[in-house]
């Protein structure tokens, strides 16, 4: 009794196949010879221009729509396959730079089925443009910032430092720079180099490169002390012989690891100026005399006694 029941259900489920490949193939052939009308929106395309000029295709619309007659097999394929929906070919060969009005026709659609006309009519105002490419400076863009306790012992540098850019040359006339993708600095604590792409100032404008390399030295803050350090006097009346108490200072530098370890003693002193009318005792603060490369210092003691005594 069970197997007389599966030998029928197996014979049921071939002839309910059989029907519907029967079914699918009838649907077939009556899509295939029965024409519809269908209104497809085309991509537009330009064609027949030499590499010397160029259409500034931002001032073109993207698509442009058309009424087509067609099977419903071919009208449903150009649904479903993107690459044969078709397009509208502009062809401008022999164009040369300048605005041109150009009627958007049936003859320029390369669709599936007949067109039959362009719904509404278009007439386009193109614009051909040299093509130019000029080289033009790359703008760094940074975010954050490096920490405290870092600092940078050389520039940030781009190699190379111009990019080429192709494309109209009213656009390219417009641009004076062509700007980094957004780099940041935060969390840093070593040299680098890195690869850094450029921002696109827009689809009808080539760069080359499209990347540049960055590079930066980075090194700790460090802080080194120097004893001992003479003041030097710096006095407005040459008549006032002047004492200072201390005669010596010390003198506390910070800055990059590299440039305090290669920084010499000779290199470092303290000021102390004495204005007019100074006489007996004072005091005064010192200034610290360093190379620009250091970040600060600063002298200890804070201030010095000054015995200042006028000659005759």
């Amino acid at each position: 009794m069970a197997r007389g029941v599966s030998t029928t259900v197996f014979q049921n489920l071939g002839i309910k196949s059989l029907c519907l490949l029967m079914a699918l193939l009838l649907w077939l052939q009556a899509a295939a010879t029965t024409e519809v009308e269908e209104i497809l929106r085309l991509p537009v395309i330009v064609s027949g221009l030499t590499d010397s000029v160029v259409v500034i295709k931002s001032r073109l619309p993207d698509t442009i729509s058309v009424r087509v007659r067609g099977s419903r097999l071919q009208l449903l394929s150009a649904d479903l396959f993107e690459n044969r929906r078709g397009e509208i070919l502009l062809d401008l060969e022999g164009r040369a730079p300048g605005r041109h009005r150009y009627d958007v026709s049936v003859l320029d659609v390369n669709a599936p089925g007949t067109p039959l006309d362009v719904v509404p009519a278009v007439s386009l105002d193109i614009q051909i443009e040299r093509r130019v490419t000029r080289p033009l400076p790359i703008e760094l863009v940074t975010t954050g910032e490096l920490d405290e306790d870092v600092v940078l012992v050389t520039g940030l540098e781009l190699a190379p430092a111009q990019v080429e850019v192709t494309g109209p040359q009213s656009l390219v006339d417009a641009i004076q720079s062509i700007a980094t993708e957004p780099f940041t600095l935060d969390g840093r604590k070593q040299s680098f180099s890195e690869r850094i792409g450029l921002s696109s100032p827009g689809l009808e404008l080539q760069l080359r490169p499209v990347e540049v390399e960055i590079t930066a030295g980075v090194e700790p803050i460090e802080e080194r002390i120097f004893e001992n350090v003479p003041l030097t006097v710096l006095r407005e009346d040459d008549r006032v012989r002047i004492e200072l108490v201390p005669s010596h200072a010390r003198v506390i530098v910070t800055g990059a690891r590299s440039v305090l370890q290669a920084l010499q003693a000779e290199e470092i002193s303290a000021l102390v100026t004495i204005g007019q009318g100074v006489e007996g005792v004072s005091e005064v603060a010192a200034e610290a005399v360093v190379p620009d490369a250091v970040l600060s210092a600063r002298v200890e003691p804070a201030r010095f006694q000054v015995l200042a005594e006028v000659d005759g």
